[in-house]
């Protein structure tokens, strides 16, 4: 009679009458390796290894995964407010106001809002013909490194004007 066979399910008659595997159909069982004369313990070994391998590998798949760690950042933007007239005014690029310590340079934002006092929001055509070299301001800024970047600019109501 020859050794087992290296997969399970194979007949008797298969092992002894050297009928193929692929005449007679079988449910064969992968990954169960029976040994095979008298190097079976290599062949153990090897098994062994690479069910290792594969636990490693398996493991370095997950670990991200299971030990990710979310992160939150916090930014707090702190707005400041100058009050002044403005003595020079070119929308998106100049916008300079004489304060009490002298005259002090605007940066835009993304996104400026020019508002009244009462918290009215001034349209377009509203900020082309009230906004202009002279006009009494209050700026809500952000400090950006050494730049002052302007959030919002309020002026006076035109009752008060």
């Amino acid at each position: 009679m020859l050794p087992y066979e290296s997969v399970r399910g194979v007949s008797r008659h298969a092992q002894a009458g050297g009928e193929t595997i692929l005449n007679k159909p079988r449910t064969i069982q992968l990954l169960q390796i029976v040994p095979m004369g008298p190097g079976h313990q290599n062949q153990h070994h090897l098994i062994m290894k690479l069910k290792s391998l594969l636990v490693g590998i398996a493991c370095s798949i997950a670990a991200p995964v299971v030990f990710a760690q979310t992160e939150t950042i916090t930014t707090t933007t702190t707005t400041t407010t100058g009050a002044g007239t403005i003595t020079e005014y070119s929308p998106g690029s100049a916008f300079v106001v004489t304060e009490s310590s002298g005259p002090v340079i605007y940066r835009y934002g993304d996104r400026v809002v020019y508002i009244t006092r009462s918290g009215k929001e001034l349209s377009d055509d509203e900020v082309q013909t009230r906004i202009k070299v002279g006009t009494p301001v209050n700026v809500h800024f952000s400090r950006q490194g050494e730049d002052r970047v302007i959030k919002r600019v309020e002026i006076e109501d035109e009752d008060d004007d």
